[in-house]
């Protein structure tokens, strides 16, 4: 039994595969739609053998048809989806966010971030140290800039501050 599904998927990759290659000619080589082509066939190959449709290329062909219309967007969105989450990844694998806790509360600090705005470079640390405390709320702007804004209880303290 294992052997039959191995053989159905690979044929029908296969098949894929090759059809694909033969309009090589005519467009350019894609290697996401490629890949798609393929595991298209995949999904071919294993929808024959649990049907128990015979492997054979007018099988296979027919089968190709009828799910690529269904198949084949689905899986062109899920490579994109995997493709953007392994960038994300590798764009924020090194990010560190190094948040401590203030030892004292800096009131003119929580005035510059009053209102939202873009976190200044050398304010970036007090931010997240704000942050992770609760008196600061952190975004991104349109341009993704870091944004910083006090949060309800930032706003409470800093009313309740003899200036």
């Amino acid at each position: 039994m294992p052997v039959t599904i191995l053989i159905a998927i690979v044929a029908a990759a296969i098949f894929a595969a090759s059809g694909y290659l033969k309009s090589a000619g005519t467009e350019n080589f894609e290697p996401t739609k490629f890949a798609a082509t393929v595991l298209v066939g995949i999904v071919v190959g294993a929808v024959m053998y649990a049907s128990g449709s015979p492997v054979t290329e007018s099988s296979v062909a027919a089968q190709l048809g009828v799910y690529a219309g269904v198949i084949y967007p689905l899986v062109i969105s899920v490579i994109f989806a995997v493709v953007g989450v392994i960038g994300v990844y590798l764009l924020l694998r090194d990010t560190q966010i190094k948040a401590g806790t203030p030892e004292t509360i800096d009131f003119h600090f929580l005035e510059k971030y009053n209102t939202e705005r873009e976190v200044d470079d050398e304010d970036r640390e007090k931010v997240w140290e704000y942050t992770s405390i609760g008196l600061v709320q952190t975004g991104l702007s349109e341009n993704i800039k870091l944004t910083a804004k006090l949060t309800g209880n930032g706003e409470k303290l800093l009313e309740n501050v003899d200036r």
